[in-house]
């Protein structure tokens, strides 16, 4: 299998199984696929298949993802404005955080 058809199973049976991190990894799988869309899907399952000897970044890049896209559901953002923030979220991983969230936002 390869690792992003592993990385797919993983974040829909919210399995991701390593000794470090993973009821909380999990956890925020189970979190983020109680949003109404899946456009949170693409970037973990990079972050999973490229990262999966790093658990504590897939926690922390997990959990900063969550925060993401409940700010915006929280907004009811439409797709286009979805995808134009979430794309910080891609390899190399560039954190996003709050004052350029807001920046973004703004403009």
């Amino acid at each position: 299998m390869s690792p992003y058809a592993e990385a797919y199973d993983q974040i829909t049976d919210k399995s991701f199984a390593r000794f470090k991190h993973a009821a909380e990894i999990n956890r925020d799988l189970t979190h983020l696929s109680r949003l109404d869309n899946f456009d949170w899907q693409p970037p973990a399952i990079e972050v999973i298949a490229k990262r999966r000897e790093s658990p504590e970044f897939i926690f922390r890049f997990l959990s900063d993802l969550e925060r993401l896209a409940y700010g915006l559901f929280l907004m009811r953002s439409d797709p286009s404005e979805r995808i134009r923030l979430t794309e910080g979220f891609s390899l190399p991983f560039r954190p996003v955080t709050t004052c350029s969230l807001s920046s973004r936002l703004s403009s």
